[in-house]
């Protein structure tokens, strides 16, 4: 991946240069910091909708077939994560709000002092998860479609590791 310096004109740009070859120009002002932001938290929401999955085909296997609608919410979370697409998002965040007030009744229908411990918990890691989704939402909101273009392309690039 080569990163450019100056592109004609005296206008800063930064170039990359993926594993196919094709180069992407990125122009300074570019609001590159929101980019970081957006590629971070699609790693981190693919990686929730994943467990969101495997949860729902968990439920499935015990019994509670209701679920099978359910698993639509992370699959679409998945993919709009993997591919900036808003409403993906927006039908994993239906999925998330459903999720959390799913997880509240059962807190608050509990007897066992265990029971109420880990389904707080569990409250609070919706919740965070939930609070994720809404900031990765709203970040994709504000990009133009040749944003989503650039991500989608840059998401392929190697990242190199930083260890220090």
């Amino acid at each position: 991946v080569g990163q450019g310096q100056h592109v004609g004109g005296g206008a800063s740009m930064q170039q990359f240069v993926t594993a196919d070859g094709t180069t992407l120009v990125i122009p300074e002002g570019n609001r590159l910091g929101e980019h970081v932001m957006a590629r971070q938290l699609s790693r981190s929401l693919k990686l929730f909708a994943f467990i969101d999955i495997l949860l729902c085909v968990l439920y499935i296997f015990a019994g509670y077939l209701f679920t099978a609608f359910a698993i639509v919410g992370p699959i679409c979370g998945y993919y709009g994560a993997k591919n900036y697409h808003r409403n993906h998002i927006l039908c994993y965040l239906v999925f998330c709000f459903i999720n959390t007030i799913f997880r509240l009744a059962i807190f608050v229908m509990a007897d066992a002092v265990t029971t109420q411990v880990l389904g707080f918990l569990m409250v609070m890691v919706e919740i965070y998860i939930t609070r994720l989704v809404i900031r990765f939402y709203k970040i994709l909101r504000t990009f133009s479609e040749d944003d989503l273009l650039l991500l989608r392309t840059m998401e392929h690039v190697p990242v190199q590791m930083v260890y220090w």
